[in-house]
């Protein structure tokens, strides 16, 4: 009995050693990586809310041109937790307003025409316009505004200015709230799984091996996630099929920045990686994941600086055909080896049945 006894005692003890493990690789993925980017967020559209009410007030060139850098800052800053799905941008279809893509069927475009005809000052208070449609709210909409086919539109319309405002005033709310819930241990995680968990043995108290795993697996499970959309969304929708390209199912592909897209959501998943997973693979395995990464960022140098030029242009299939390449490598290096060194079952992900 006394044998027996021990024999537990000691799995208990290697079950919450096990527990702790991926807590601290957790915490390290929430304060190092997570907290950081929605604080940059949040500073980003905050400053896009003050250059869109800046603008508006002075519509001319030079404050155009001062929006439009600020826009590409909100988007970089945006892109770079894309890949985050999960936790409080989950509520209130948060993740959807702040950018509604891809949009299959040009629902965004007919809600904004329609907007534009009709020209409702109403409809853009803001508890009226939180209220309209998710495609319309985010920054695919407030790109549609900001780079239209005839630049003098963006000048010369107010109730174009009116609708960024209120995109931009919206947004800024969105990302302060989820910044905020971030910030605050009880509100991290209840959105994942069981609201009623001891908050994911993140604080202080008993220490709870099957949500430490869970939670782990949510985040493993972004990086898995955001791969297959580069490829598939990102890419491969673009690029169409029998040499027949649709450039515009590419994202941001009015302000040209598809190509930045890519290179800034992978370098988001490499800090993801490095922050949280490297430290629970061998060193053969952590060297191969990285210099992955760094072949996909070489293959994405000879379709620079355009993704619009790239994707129309025939000569440049190869080089589309080396980046898929190279990102199909990293996608199994992740999907098997890293996978069960981290002893994470693969499972759905958030792109299946899109």
């Amino acid at each position: 009995m006394k044998i027996f006894s021990f024999i537990i005692l000691v799995l208990c003890m290697n079950s919450i050693s096990y527990a702790n493990d991926w807590k601290a690789v957790n915490q390290a993925i929430v304060e190092q990586h997570i907290q950081p980017r929605y604080k940059i967020l949040s500073a980003q559209i905050a400053a896009l809310n003050e250059k869109t009410q800046s603008f508006c007030q002075k519509p001319n060139p030079k404050n155009l041109n001062t929006l439009k850098n600020t826009f590409n800052e909100a988007m970089d800053s945006w892109v770079a937790v894309q890949h985050l799905r999960h936790g409080p941008i989950e509520l209130f279809e948060r993740y959807h307003r702040i950018q509604f893509w891809p949009d299959k069927h040009g629902v965004s475009q007919r809600q904004i025409n329609t907007f534009l005809a009709k020209k409702d000052s109403e409809i853009l208070k803001l508890e009226n316009f939180q209220n309209s449609s998710v495609a319309i709210q985010g920054l695919s909409t407030f790109e549609y505004l900001l780079y239209p086919k005839n630049a003098k539109d963006v000048i010369s319309s107010q109730y174009r200015c009116q609708m960024m405002q209120a995109i931009a005033q919206n947004i800024h709310q969105i990302s302060n709230e989820v910044t905020e819930e971030w910030q605050d241990e009880k509100k991290q995680f209840k959105f994942f799984f069981d609201a009623n968990a001891k908050n994911f043995g993140l604080t202080d108290g008993k220490v709870d091996y099957a949500n430490q795993i869970e939670t782990a697996t949510v985040f493993y499970l972004e990086m898995h996630t955001q791969i297959q959309s580069i490829i598939d969304q990102k890419i491969l929708d673009p690029l169409g099929e029998n040499n027949k390209p649709k450039m515009k199912k590419s994202e941001s592909w009015r302000s040209d920045r598809s190509l930045q897209n890519i290179e800034t959501s992978l370098k988001a998943l490499e800090d993801l990686y490095t922050v949280g997973f490297a430290q629970k693979t061998d060193s053969k395995l952590n060297a191969e994941i990285l210099a992955s990464f760094q072949n996909v960022y070489k293959s994405l140098q000879p379709l620079k600086p355009s993704f619009n030029d790239a994707v129309t242009n025939p000569k440049e299939r190869q080089d589309f055909d080396n980046l898929i390449s190279s990102l199909r490598d990293l996608q199994r290096l992740v999907f098997s080896p890293l996978s069960q060194a981290l002893e994470i079952p693969i499972g759905f992900n958030s792109l299946d049945g899109d």
